[in-house]
């Protein structure tokens, strides 16, 4: 087994609230639970049995001991239950004990990241702009 350092526990105490929250969220019924409460029209018609984590991080490493991000792509289901278009879920979880100012334009840079990604991605496989 490998040992521990006691800076590297201390560390992983610190950072735990917001690893937690990551970690149960990689399981879509945690997943579910969490956008239930913010729209239930909307978390209701995500296609959960099918949803992909994608690995990668938009968080710059002057923050990444203080916020936590998580990404899935999924599709949405009309009414019969059948697949429709393919979106991106961001979830961005931070501990705060005041407000931050300049949040607004970090998400917005986050964003900006995830798009270009996606932009690179479709690029590379050759998809016509007019589906983008």
């Amino acid at each position: 087994m490998k040992k521990i350092h006691k800076e590297d526990r201390i560390s992983l105490v610190r950072e735990f609230p917001d690893r937690a929250i990551r970690w149960l969220l990689e399981t879509p019924d945690n997943l579910r639970g969490l956008l239930l409460t913010i729209n239930k029209d909307i978390a209701e018609r995500i296609d959960y049995n099918n949803i992909e984590r994608i690995e990668r991080t938009f968080i710059e490493d002057d923050f990444r001991k203080r916020e936590a991000d998580i990404l899935f792509k999924a599709k949405f289901l009309d009414d019969t239950g059948k697949s429709l278009i393919e979106f991106i879920i961001y979830v961005l979880i931070e501990h705060q004990s005041s407000v931050d100012p300049i949040m607004p334009f970090r998400i917005l840079y986050y964003m900006t990241q995830i798009w270009e990604s996606q932009r690179r991605e479709w690029e590379s496989q050759k998809v016509p702009s007019k589906d983008w």
